[in-house]
């Protein structure tokens, strides 16, 4: 579960593991200058007038305040100042901010290390975020100092949770069985999700696991199906999302759609969650004809025997997040005729396609090939996910597919919300998705 955790939730933090990790002492600093934090600034100024006791009553006060410390700009309505701070101790050497606020990979970007006060035991770092801005975050202490890649499993053992911040992800649940991995950052203005709770009121859709022994695929696809709590399910709405495993125990989907069948957002659902091979999610979610097929000559087929008999394309949705929801897109453009709705969470939309089209954003040169459906496209992206990938970025690949689809007439809706690749930002984005597209 751990390890499942790491490799989805630590995506950005897993492309950071192929570049060189530069310790502190190593970098380029730049003097220093006063903190941007007010009350960073005013410790500096009490250990510059030989107060001995101002680290421990800044620590006192940061407890009280938990982390990040939260400041408002003078003259800025749009944006925070976030300080994170950790205590250190005599051996501590190099602190990171394993995050991406500044759309670059962690260990790569001076601004993630935190700054040492001298005198103190106090390492600080301010960023200025959206006042609406979520995402997950580490602390990584003294990362291994190498010269080129650093053993992904030395890294992880540097990185924490923030001892000081109580929001917790993944929550403690029966599914995760621990107290967290990590943090979340979360501004003062981030809406209220009233969708992610279980509520006693509203009766639970059931989760079930089962296998599908995939004959195109040469090998088992596992998936967990899902259906609203007590409602006729022969004419019912069809889900399909990838990366089962993230859907059903990193982001609530299932309470998700429990709360909004009770609402009336949506119709009786049967959700299934299709588990992603392990090491075939690389050809499984990269533009595969295969896979494709998989969904339309055995996962649905599956879905009709067993749950909703009769199936309606235009009541049939795929998503997925990253290259799932490259995926989903993917899908739904090839074969329009048994999918009426695609999800795309932070959509891998730069990848290169196969054969002599090797430049980045393939899937947007194909809907300009490929005449236009009925077929609706949510997709949405953090505006922190602007990390360069190959020769674009992922932001600006979801932004050039939303001027694709303008383009071409079809029928679409594009979001974008402060965040990053991960599910804190995703399931943040889930419910509007689900409401867009099951609740058409």
């Amino acid at each position: 579960m751990l390890h499942h955790a790491l490799r989805t939730i630590g995506i950005r933090i897993l492309a950071a593991l192929a570049l060189s990790v530069v310790p502190a002492t190593q970098q380029a600093q730049a003097p220093a200058a006063v903190p941007e934090s007010p009350l960073v600034a005013a410790l500096a100024r009490s250990v510059a007038a030989g107060n001995s006791a101002a680290a421990d009553q800044f620590w006192r006060t940061v407890a009280d305040r938990k982390t990040p410390l939260i400041d408002s700009i003078p003259r800025d309505t749009t944006r925070v100042l976030a300080t994170f701070v950790f205590r250190g101790t005599s051996d501590t050497r190099d602190v990171v901010l394993v995050a991406g606020p500044n759309g670059i990979a962690p260990f790569e970007d001076p601004r993630s290390h935190l700054r040492h006060l001298s005198g103190t035991d106090v390492w600080y770092v301010s960023h200025r975020l959206a006042r609406d801005a979520e995402f997950f975050y580490q602390i990584s202490v003294n990362p291994p100092a190498t010269d080129g890649p650093p053993q992904p499993a030395l890294l992880r053992q540097t990185m924490t949770a923030d001892p000081l911040n109580p929001l917790r992800y993944p929550e403690a649940t029966a599914a995760t069985a621990s107290a967290g991995f990590g943090s979340i950052a979360r501004m003062p203005a981030v809406p209220a999700n009233p969708w992610l709770a279980v509520r006693p009121s509203v009766a639970a859709g059931v989760v079930r696991t089962d296998s599908i022994v995939s004959d195109i695929l040469h090998g088992v696809r596992r998936v967990w199906t899902y259906a609203s709590p007590g409602a006729s399910l022969t004419d019912a709405r069809v889900l399909i999302m990838f990366d089962g495993a993230i859907y059903v125990n990193r982001i609530p989907t299932p309470t998700i759609l429990d709360n909004l069948y009770a609402e009336h957002k949506i119709g009786p659902t049967v959700a299934v969650f299709v588990d992603n091979g392990g090491a075939a999610r690389a050809t499984d979610y990269y533009l595969s004809d295969a896979y494709t097929e998989f969904l339309v000559r055995e996962l649905l087929p599956w879905v009709r025997r067993r749950y909703v008999p009769n199936l309606d394309p235009a009541r049939t949705v795929v998503g997925g997040s990253s290259l799932g929801g490259l995926t989903a897109v993917y899908s739904a453009l090839r074969r329009p005729d048994v999918f009426g709705a695609a999800l795309s969470q932070s959509g891998a939309f730069w990848v290169n396609g196969h054969g002599l089209d090797r430049e980045p954003e393939w899937l947007a040169r194909e809907f300009v090939r490929t005449p236009r459906s009925n077929t609706f496209f949510y997709f949405e992206a953090g505006t922190n996910e602007s990390t360069i990938a190959l020769e674009t970025t992922l932001l600006a690949s979801n932004r050039h597919l939303r001027d694709i689809l303008q383009l071409t007439d079809r029928r679409y809706r594009y979001v974008e919300v402060p965040g990053d690749h991960e599910p804190v930002h995703w399931r943040r984005t889930l419910p509007d998705a689900l409401m867009a597209t099951l609740g058409r």
